[in-house]
């Protein structure tokens, strides 16, 4: 699904140096961990489509988030992966979320925020992307709101 999206120099650090998150580009793929410790791929979710949502458990904004992406899991559950991409947060800064919403996102911890920022083009904390089966950018700045989830509606829901 998802490949390193620029085939350039890549960094010790396993991430492409050059940041392409271009609509129809591929997102580059990455290594976070759960809440439970355990490391994760991006590539892991191939075939979904995938939204990223890069967070910060201290910004006011991510828990109005989660519970608006809540309603975009259990409306498009079956084709949408909704993955919350903690940055600049430790793994055991996770536990505190509550249980229903770890059972229906994925809550990973991203071990090297700037990496991921450069990579993806994230400027700001909250950023959104979505990401199609074929691990391509469908949309950036892909804020969870009545906009995502018109689009998401006719994406999703016409498969």
């Amino acid at each position: 699904l998802i490949d390193v999206c620029v085939k350039s120099h890549v960094s010790d650090d396993g991430y492409s140096e050059v940041s392409s998150n271009f609509i129809g580009t591929y997102a580059s793929d990455f290594e976070a961990f759960d809440h439970e410790g355990k490391a994760r791929k991006l590539s892991d979710l191939k075939g979904k489509y995938v939204y990223i949502n890069a967070c910060n458990s201290k910004v006011d904004k991510t828990l109005k988030d989660l519970n608006v992406l809540m309603r975009f899991h259990d409306a498009y559950k079956d084709n949408l992966v909704i993955v919350n991409l903690f940055l600049y947060d430790e793994v055991e800064d996770l536990a505190h979320y509550p249980a229903h919403f770890k059972a229906k996102m994925k809550f990973w911890q991203m071990p090297n925020p700037d990496a991921f920022r450069k990579i993806y083009g994230a400027v700001n904390v909250p950023s959104y992307f979505l990401i199609d089966p074929e691990g391509k950018f469908l949309m950036n700045g892909a804020e969870p709101n009545d906009e995502l989830r018109i689009l998401l509606q006719r994406i999703l829901l016409k498969q």
